[in-house]
Formats: C-alpha cells, sequence, structure tokens
C-alpha cells in the first residue's frame, strides 16, 4: 500500500488548524490533526502557528510511519 494524492485531498478537507488547539480527548493537535511535529517533538498549546506546507510536510512523515506499518503486517490487497 501507497498513500494516494486522493488520500492527502481527504485528510486535507476534514481537518486544518494552524494554531495548536485540543482535541476532544484533551491532547494538543495541530494541522491536519498531529499530535506530533515531524522531529517527533509533542505539540503543545504553547507553540506558534504553523504553515499549511508545515502540516502538509507533518502529514506525510506521520503517514510514512503508518504506511510502513501496514505493509509490514497485512498481507491482502488493499485499494
Amino acid at each position: 500500500m501507497q498513500v494516494s494524492s486522493k488520500c492527502l485531498s481527504i485528510i486535507r478537507s476534514c481537518e486544518w488548524g494552524p494554531n495548536p488547539y485540543p482535541c476532544p480527548a484533551g491532547i494538543s493537535t495541530i494541522g491536519y490533526g498531529s499530535t506530533l511535529y515531524a522531529d517527533g517533538s509533542l505539540v503543545t498549546l504553547s507553540d506558534p502557528p504553523i504553515t499549511q506546507e508545515h502540516a502538509d510536510e507533518i502529514m506525510k512523515t506521520s503517514l510514512n510511519e503508518y504506511q510502513v506499518t501496514v505493509n509490514r503486517y497485512v498481507s491482502v490487497p488493499l485499494n
């Protein structure tokens, strides 16, 4: 499985916030629902706003990690 541009578009259409905010579970979140930055550091409510380009970078980094895990453990075709 590989993350498609359609997948990225769906994520972008569902959530966007340049400023840190608490999600319903009370976890600090930013961008497209990220709780971590691309470097692995935690999002905090005192962090400065980010651009959509930075949010895209964070999202793609996270999705690449998830993609590796899915490919490791799922042995049936996905679409």
